[in-house]
């Protein structure tokens, strides 16, 4: 690049502003000839060319050496990427509280958790959060080459879930997410960490939901089997109320308009059973889904995640705790399964007791000394009575919730969950039918049919090893995390751990399946995984 120097166009200047002299000098002579006719007064020369100096010095002050090839010292413009980026690094950290209520949600926090999302999708997500306005989005927008990913440090979107249920209880809780850019090579080029922090002081806890259902139903012999499948038929029969003992509204409650031959077959809407118009088969037993639809103001799968992962809320089915495979998210829906049982025509409301067949039956002074001879069968000859014997070990439960009766065999409003463990004392059979139950309680017996029976109590460890000296066992945070306790036997207890704590051990057992468990208490071991460090 060829640059001109100041003292060059001055030198110019001058050569431009200098008007021709000429002179006649003769060798022996020291004299010079008189000046042509033209010449111009040399204080004016050096007034004009002093002022031509002053502009042109005033002129490379300002802008200094000027360039007179190509190239150019000005920075180079940036591109949309490169501004898409700058836009990005401007995000502010974020505060809630009760004057900026929370706006970020679980779902739009998951469905982008770890997931590239181009620009469009980026800055569209930023604007539903409020993070950028409408010019700003325009611009990350714009940045075509980018991609964008949205991740926590080595949190998965499991833990994101837990982490997000913390940051709702408020109380200074929050969670720190990293916006990563990528360029079309897939080279990072920007990072951007963002702070969420909820210092809503009251937080409302989500209602706790008690979901409870009549099963079996019974159907009479002989009547339609439309009957069983109106809606009328399950809101009659279901309540749900909240920890306050309120009834929760919902959308509906339907029952299935197929009916099967197992709570499996049900759940899986398998194989469904043919019938006509009206039950024909006595003491048949049918299984029916019934499809609870939540208002949209309650998540059911929010709640059950809640229920599940911490104690203060309880969400109930027929006093069990609520189990995934009920729950459709993308619906917001709960199913449960109710029994149906076909009966015999029920009785007369006023039967004689002494006179059968007459028009004015006689229900007020019966002949109780007279000998049964109406032809009626003692009721013990038609339910049959239940002989009990002793036998201790432990029940495993098939893959269905397993149903629990009283006593006098009737349905309570309890069950017992799929593939769980349950000791037993006794078990009775019945001389009529034959059937088989299990005691699991007081007063509560299951159906053998529905659990496999164990002399041994089983164990979850096939070793156990102790542990040279103590160790700890650090759970990460938040405090909200729960970490659950298990015992020998793999059953869950009624105890947890918070996260962001530490607890002694000295016992390591490897469970069946591989998985290793440390010991912190007599009987209670926490499993190793995720946020569960052994130091």
């Amino acid at each position: 690049m060829k640059k001109t120097s100041l003292a060059g166009m001055i030198a110019v200047t001058l050569v431009a502003v200098t008007p021709v002299a000429t002179t006649t000098s003769f060798a022996a002579t020291t004299e010079p000839t008189v000046q042509t006719a033209g010449a111009i007064d040399l204080s004016g020369i050096f007034d004009t060319v002093k002022g031509i100096f002053d502009k042109i010095v005033g002129a490379f002050s300002n802008k200094g050496d000027t360039d007179t090839g190509t190239d150019t010292d000005t920075p180079a413009e940036k591109t949309s990427e490169q501004l898409a980026n700058d836009t990005v690094n401007q995000l502010k950290d974020v505060t809630y509280d009760e004057n900026n209520p929370v706006i970020l949600t679980k779902d739009l926090l998951l469905n982008n958790f770890q997931k590239p999302l181009n620009s469009g999708t980026f800055a569209k997500l930023l604007s539903d959060l409020k993070l950028v306005d409408q010019d700003q989005r325009a611009v990350i927008s714009q940045g075509t080459g980018n991609t964008f990913t949205i991740t926590s440090g080595d949190y998965s979107a499991n833990d994101m879930g837990k982490l997000f249920d913390s940051l709702m209880n408020g109380n200074g809780n929050q969670i720190k997410l990293t916006i990563t850019s990528t360029n079309a090579a897939k080279k990072v080029v920007n990072t951007k960490e963002i702070t969420f922090t909820n210092n809503t002081k009251t937080v409302a806890q989500a209602n706790n939901l008690k979901i409870d259902y009549k099963s079996p139903i019974n159907v009479d012999l002989g009547s339609k089997t439309t009957d069983v499948t109106l809606s009328t038929s399950a809101t009659a029969n279901t309540t749900i109320t909240n920890n306050q003992g309120d009834n929760v509204a919902v959308k509906s409650i339907d029952p299935s308009s197929s009916l099967y031959s197992s709570a499996k077959d049900a759940r899986n809407a398998t194989d469904p059973v043919s019938l006509g118009n009206t039950f024909t088969e006595k003491d048949a037993k049918y299984y029916q889904p019934v499809v609870i639809q939540f208002n949209d103001d309650l998540k059911v799968s929010d709640l059950a995640s809640q229920a599940m992962n911490s104690s203060d809320v309880v969400f109930t089915v027929n006093g069990n705790d609520v189990k995934w495979n009920m729950i459709n998210s993308d619906d917001n829906t709960l199913t449960y399964i109710r029994e149906v049982d076909v009966v015999d025509e029920p009785a007369t409301e006023n039967p004689d007791t002494d006179k059968p067949g007459t028009e004015n039956p006689d229900t007020e002074n019966p002949d109780t000394e007279k000998p049964d001879t109406d032809g009626d069968t003692d009721p013990a000859d038609e339910v049959g009575v239940w002989k009990t014997t002793d036998q201790t070990g432990t029940l495993t439960v098939n893959d269905d919730v397993a149903l629990l009766v009283d006593g006098d065999n009737a349905q309570t409003t309890r069950a017992l969950a799929p593939s769980t463990s349950w000791a037993t004392d006794q078990y009775r059979v019945n001389s009529k039918t034959g059937a088989k139950q299990y005691r699991v309680s007081t007063n509560e017996w299951v159906n053998a049919e529905d659990v496999k029976f164990s002399e041994t109590k089983p164990q979850m460890f096939k070793d156990i090893m102790q542990l040279s000296g103590y160790k700890t066992v650090s759970l990460d945070g938040p405090s909200g995390f729960i970490y659950m306790l298990f015992n020998k036997a793999g059953s869950r207890t009624n105890r947890a751990l918070p996260g962001a704590s530490g607890w002694a051990t000295d016992q390591v057992g490897i469970a069946n399946d591989g998985s290793k468990y440390y010991r912190v208490s007599t009987d209670e071991w926490v499993k190793e995984g995720t946020g569960v460090n052994i130091n």
